[in-house]
């Protein structure tokens, strides 16, 4: 029993630095984010987190690992599913842009490990997703629907590959560039949150618009 109580305190111990971790690092950024305020944060010792994750980033792994299991799964059954094209458009913008939202440091977090650790990249993503039934079902469904709509003429023809790398850096790239869109731009938090809720309403229709004939 007392050992069986000590492994829910670990567990619950490990949750309560994940969540820390992810909103210091929703503030921070990764690279600004310091282990001793996700400690600060988690109401614990530093060396907890060490004992955990040994180095912030097997931390911040963790914390991409939490977040892409949650929105990976969601986002393969909705590209996967039989829902009209337009429509599911529009509920994979909705989900990737409410996740990114809560989680603004991921895109950044996500091109560096691309540049540095494509490989450690990958055998996480692998950990959430099937990508065999990313490549089989869900862009197999997708091109299916891409055929119809172009033999109907209401679409040029299109590879699904090519949609899924539209609809990804429109909805990505906002958030990976915040820094440039402030300094350039002139958008504040405020202006860009307000900017990514326009473009959840409007991009499912901006994208299939720029695949018309």
């Amino acid at each position: 029993m007392q050992r069986e109580d000590r492994s829910l305190d670990e567990r619950e111990t490990e949750t309560r630095i994940l969540q820390a971790a992810q909103r210091v690092f929703v503030r921070r950024g990764m690279a600004g984010a310091r282990t001793q305020e996700i400690a600060d944060e988690a109401g614990v010792n530093r060396a907890l987190i060490n004992y955990y994750f040994r180095s912030k980033d097997r931390l911040a792994d963790a914390v991409f690992a939490r977040v892409a299991g949650t929105l990976f799964p969601r986002l393969m059954q909705t590209l996967a599913s039989d829902l009209p094209l337009r429509e599911k458009l529009a509920k994979a913008v909705d989900l990737e842009i409410e996740m990114l939202s809560q989680n603004p440091f991921l895109p950044l977090y996500v091109l560096s490990e691309l540049q540095y650790h494509p490989k450690r990249l990958k055998g996480m993503i692998e950990k959430t997703i099937s990508l065999e039934m990313l490549h089989n079902t869900v862009f197999q469904k997708l091109q299916r629907q891409l055929d119809e709509e172009a033999t109907a003429g209401a679409l040029r023809p299109t590879r699904a590959e090519d949609l899924m790398v539209m609809l990804m850096s429109l909805i990505i790239f906002p958030f990976a560039a915040s820094g440039m869109m402030e300094n350039l731009l002139g958008l504040d938090a405020q202006a860009r949150k307000e900017m990514m809720e326009r473009r959840r309403d409007d991009l499912a229709d901006f994208i299939l618009r720029g695949l018309q004939p």
